[in-house]
């Protein structure tokens, strides 16, 4: 029976694991599965999406608990699942401002302490004056406190250095709206999709700057670029433009649920 512990943990270390480790990562994914099992049906519905087959149920299920599993805090187990949630919020999409990645009424998972520390490229969940009105925002980082950002064309820059574009050749919208799905890159090697339309609208969003981000504040905008309200309008959005680290209520993690089944447990950090 010792040799058997041994020999396990010899495997564990030679992957670069601990057998405590593997265990925790065990706990999480059932922690995960206790809260996604009973919901999903429920949120499925809230996005237009609810279905009465089992099977694509359970597909569903496993896909959205092991993208949340994968993000949870290492002290996340079934006890402090049903405690407090392992200090998860439960965020539904307000609006098309994320688009394409995250779309009107899909739920997802936001991590409230456990996040460790706010980087560029993370998906915020904030309190946000919008023309005075208090309303909960969801928005990307792109400038850290200490940054200069600017917009030129459209094209991002934090402190002289653009971030990389690369054409996906899908699409996003309806017969009303249209816009090509970019791959963004971060100068940090970060990446995700936005909304970019073709020919893109002449506004304000698309020359602004620099600007040099306060300390204790970040720079955000939303993916889907020219229908968000974020940092780009000072006059409109939180009297000064910039997100207090103060009003951060979280960092999303992961899509619990959504219209489109395939984008169910994509993580977003």
């Amino acid at each position: 029976m010792i040799q058997s512990k041994r020999m396990i943990a010899g495997i564990f270390a030679a992957l670069g694991l601990s057998a405590a480790g593997a265990l925790a990562a065990d706990e999480r994914e059932a922690a995960a599965k206790a809260l996604v099992t009973a919901s999903l049906p429920v949120w499925l519905a809230q996005a237009g999406a609810f279905t009465a087959d089992t099977t694509a149920i359970k597909t569903a299920t496993e896909r959205s608990a092991h993208g949340l599993a994968s993000t949870l805090p290492e002290t996340c187990d079934v006890a402090r699942m049903n405690r407090d949630l392992c200090g998860v919020k439960l965020v539904r999409i307000p609006s098309l401002s994320m688009a394409p990645g995250l779309l009107e009424k899909d739920t997802v998972a936001v991590l409230q302490k456990d996040f460790g520390v706010v980087r560029r490229g993370d998906v915020l969940v904030h309190n946000a004056k919008y023309q005075g009105a208090t309303s909960l925002g969801i928005t990307r980082v792109i400038g850290m406190p200490g940054d200069t950002v600017e917009i030129r064309a459209g094209d991002v820059l934090v402190n002289g250095t653009p971030f990389a574009r690369e054409a996906t050749g899908e699409t996003y919208g309806d017969d009303i709206f249209s816009a090509a799905v970019v791959r963004e890159t971060t100068p940090e090697g970060r990446s995700y999709t936005i909304a970019m339309p073709d020919p893109r609208p002449q506004t304000q969003a698309d020359n602004f700057g620099p600007v040099t981000v306060p300390a204790g504040k970040y720079f955000v905008m939303g993916d889907n670029r020219y229908n968000s309200l974020d940092s780009r309008f000072p006059d409109m959005f939180n009297e000064d433009g910039f997100v207090a680290q103060s009003d951060v209520v979280g960092v999303a993690a992961s899509v619990l649920a959504a219209n489109d089944h395939a984008r169910i447990g994509l993580t977003l950090r």
